[in-house]
């Protein structure tokens, strides 16, 4: 009996590690998104970005932002995701751009939370010679009047492309910095050298 006791104890302990070891697995993901009711306020500095999920080079980017300046970080993304097919995602986005379509939000930012920031850094790939039209989606929605906006942008070759943003909103814009290799081992430097320039290291 106690053998059976024992035998029942062990092979439930295994069940509850087993049951462990997979909700950890599935619970792995993007740790630098943030929903809003996570983002704390405890920074002046809040570092948004858009990121094609594929190659994530601007969310490489943002990470080394809020690295440098202390900031948080908010993933923006659009209710129905991009395709992962480059040239496909590409099609949409001109589509978009050519329609002015402004994409749904999976979430944003509320003026409350963004009243609590002095500095917003606001990261895309350039598309089009422009930012993706969710970036608009997101900037539309509330009021940065009384803020220090700062750009940043990935590119295969093109410049930061950020007029047709600074023309939509009312912010203070500030020198923004666009890098078209951010795999490159120069690249982190460069972003910090920036950030240091601007005055916004921590």
């Amino acid at each position: 009996m106690k053998k059976l006791k024992l035998f029942l104890l062990m092979a439930v302990m295994a069940i509850v590690a087993l049951s462990f070891v997979a909700c950890t697995k599935d619970s792995g993901g993007d740790q630098t998104v943030k929903s809003n009711d996570a983002l704390t306020g405890e920074s002046n500095v809040l570092v948004t970005y858009f990121s094609w999920s594929s190659s994530n080079n601007t969310k490489t980017m943002a990470e080394y932002i809020a690295e440098y300046t202390g900031g948080e970080i908010f993933r923006i993304q659009p209710k129905t995701p991009y395709t992962s097919n480059y040239n496909e995602a590409l099609d949409v986005a001109q589509t978009e751009k050519s329609n002015k379509v402004r994409p749904e939000l999976f979430e944003n930012i509320t003026q409350e939370q963004i009243d609590g920031y002095d500095v917003i850094f606001v990261g895309y790939p350039v598309w089009w010679s422009d930012a993706p039209m969710i970036i608009y989606s997101f900037l539309e929605a509330n009021d940065y009047s009384d803020k220090t906006v700062v750009t940043f942008a990935t590119s295969g070759g093109s410049g930061l492309s950020d007029s047709n943003l600074k023309s939509t909103i009312d912010a203070n814009f500030t020198s923004g910095l666009c890098i078209t290799d951010i795999s490159s081992s120069s690249s982190k430097t460069r972003v910090e050298n920036w950030i240091t320039e601007l005055g916004y290291h921590k």
